[in-house]
């Protein structure tokens, strides 16, 4: 079910690649029994591993497909960071060649000005946009992303209590529940 359901969520794009691209993810999923992990864990090249415990507590496949989507979510962002960290350091090299030899007054600054927002707004900026992929990649692959919030909302406690519904939402659901109310008509 967790490999069934996670290859699902793996865009279309990416099954299609040639195996020998190097731009593809060779997404492997597997339930492994972890009882302190209550998400998805994302190792390398595209490895997620969901612990029993989590796939026990997901009422529907729509819901595992909601965690499954934020590894895979996840595993592209990865990607998306090594190409552009390819290209930050193929344009410093440019830029170091053009001013070689020259004074330029101010370059610092400039480059030291756009270099990217604070770590904490950055690390909140990644989760974001990884749960908005998460959304459209379930969307895509015919699941319910109204599904989501309530996955997570699941993961929180420890142990589940009597009444589910009185369980608090986590700042995960809420983002997604503001991207669900602006992308997605709810069904």
């Amino acid at each position: 079910r967790v490999h069934k359901v996670g290859m699902s969520v793996v865009p279309r794009y990416q099954s299609e690649m040639a195996d020998n691209d190097p731009t593809k993810i060779h997404f492997r999923f597997f339930a492994v029994d972890d009882a302190k992990t209550r998400t998805e864990i994302n190792l390398l090249d595209g490895v997620v591993l969901i612990p029993r415990q989590v796939v026990e507590r997901m009422t529907s496949d729509d819901q595992l497909a909601a965690v499954l989507a934020d590894g895979v979510a996840y595993n592209l962002q990865r990607q998306a960071a090594k190409t552009v960290a390819m290209n930050r350091a193929a344009l410093g090299a440019y830029i170091a060649g053009e001013v070689a030899g020259a004074f330029v007054p101010g370059l610092g600054s400039a480059i030291m000005t756009t270099s990217g927002v604070a770590g904490e707004d950055a690390e909140i900026a990644l989760q974001e946009e990884r749960a908005r992929i998460a959304l459209a990649l379930m969307h895509d692959a015919g699941y319910d992303p109204w599904k989501a919030p309530q996955a997570w909302r699941l993961l929180v406690p420890k142990k589940l209590p009597a009444n589910v519904a009185s369980l608090p939402y986590p700042d995960t659901s809420c983002y997604q529940i503001e991207i669900l109310n602006l992308q997605y008509a709810q069904k």
